[in-house]
């Protein structure tokens, strides 16, 4: 058996390349790593920027119907700044999916819709915007043709049907083939520009309104937890030894918790008042139309004290109808006093109950009722039809209220909106869109 004998510098020459190809090896998979999480940061910059153009786009398609209702100057200066405002956001988000000039004609309509809008505020005071209205309506249309091909679009990309990968020529991304290309899909809603012109529930006014110190319960008797424990019991209609203490919730409604099966029950310390009910069983089989959840949603809250609440809006889903009510202060609709009740269609029984917004708000509003209902239909555009007429009070971000005239409005689309005039100074406070589907009416 021949042994060979490596030199001292043969050892060295082999430790000096094994020691050069673990460093390589190291490189290589240090580069590997890093690219990974370049192309992982980048895949979710444009899943954000997918999703804020699309939120945009929505937005701007709700203020551009909104435009096509209003009368007032006011108004139209607001919904011209959001519009220009959500145009900006759109044009960032657009950036940073595709800076092909395949966008082009969307950038020009994001440019143009806020300045547009504003151009012919001033006309409202003086009536000549009606010339304006025939662009208002292309303006709409082109909006919510770019709406509805960017939500397909989105749909595509988010379940993996379309990929930004698919198009190095339009997107600069990366090199990989593929038959249908992300761009090809932008391409194709820039057909509706052929005719370009020269020149868009939960419950209204409910968002922000249950966050506060309740007004209706700040001198309220206070009651011990035994004693909310025997009124849950009576609500529920069980057993008090079936009720399971969950603690208390220390909001802005101070509340006792309870639950027993599938329910749960919030009952407030002060005025010992149900401040909400949570059923989390399935509903089976529709057994009562909504007509008749609704009558039984206003019958449950007459038991629980809920007095003088009048339905406004619902909806379905999943077999349980959701109704809003207000408080109806003499024929006065106060969205302030909002609690929302929602009915299992297979019993009949209340599923849920959500009063926080009614609990936090209560109170004997003051209405100023100035106008004349005649003198605030006339302060509508005379371009639509009014449909009906009520008093009501609606609340402001700023925790401030106005009395107004709720004018129920459709255009010649039979497009419909509440319009809300103000009683006192008949200006136009607020515009809400409503959507009718087979799961009910609902506003935004």
């Amino acid at each position: 058996m021949i042994k060979t004998k490596l030199s001292r510098n043969q050892i060295r020459l082999i430790s000096f390349a094994l020691f050069t190809v673990a460093v390589l090896s190291v490189l290589c998979l240090k580069f590997y790593l890093s690219a990974k999480t370049c192309r992982l940061q980048l895949e979710l910059t444009r899943q954000h920027a997918m999703t804020e153009l699309c939120e945009s786009m929505d937005a701007i398609t709700t203020a551009l119907q909104k435009t096509t209702f209003t009368a007032s100057e006011t108004t139209m200066e607001k919904l011209s700044a959001s519009l220009s405002g959500e145009a900006r956001c759109a044009k960032i988000a657009l950036s940073e999916i595709s800076d092909d000039l395949y966008t082009d004609d969307i950038y020009k309509f994001l440019s143009q819709v806020g300045a547009y809008t504003g151009s012919i505020t001033t006309k409202l005071s003086s009536g000549s915007a009606q010339e304006d209205a025939h662009n208002l309506a292309k303006l709409l249309s082109y909006s919510q043709s770019i709406t509805e091909a960017l939500e397909r679009v989105a749909s595509d990309y988010f379940d993996g049907t379309v990929t930004f990968e698919q198009s190095r020529r339009s997107l600069q991304f990366y090199e990989n083939e593929a038959p249908e290309l992300f761009s090809a899909a932008v391409t194709d809603l820039q057909q509706s520009f052929t005719d370009y012109p020269t020149l868009i529930y939960d419950g209204p006014f409910s968002d922000h309104l249950g966050n506060k110190e309740s007004v209706y319960l700040k001198n309220a008797k206070e009651y011990s937890k035994q004693e909310a424990l025997s009124y849950a019991a009576q609500v529920l209609q069980v057993d008090e030894g079936t009720l399971r203490d969950m603690g208390d919730e220390e909001g802005a409604v101070h509340l006792y918790c309870f639950s027993s099966g599938n329910k749960t029950i919030g009952i407030t310390k002060k005025g010992r008042r149900v401040c909400y009910i949570l059923d989390s069983g399935y509903a089976g089989e529709s057994s009562i139309d909504e007509e008749t959840a609704v009558s039984k949603a206003k019958d449950y809250l007459s038991q629980l004290g809920y007095k003088s609440m009048t339905s406004s809006y619902y909806s379905v889903y999943d077999g349980v109808c959701t109704v809003n009510f207000a408080y109806n202060q003499n024929g006065v609709i106060c969205y302030p006093d909002l609690i929302k009740v929602s009915i299992s269609l297979d019993s009949g029984e209340m599923a849920a109950l959500d009063a926080r917004t009614y609990l936090a708000n209560h109170t004997e509003h003051s209405t100023d009722f100035t106008l004349t209902e005649a003198e605030a239909r006339a302060r509508i555009n005379k371009a639509l039809d009014i449909i009906s007429v009520r008093k009501s009070v609606i609340p402001t971000e700023a925790e401030t209220e106005y009395s107004c005239y709720e004018v129920h409005c459709s255009d010649t689309q039979g497009n419909e909106a509440l319009i809300y005039i103000d009683g006192k100074t008949g200006q136009e406070r607020e515009i809400l869109l409503m959507t009718y589907s087979d799961g009910g009416v609902l506003v935004k």
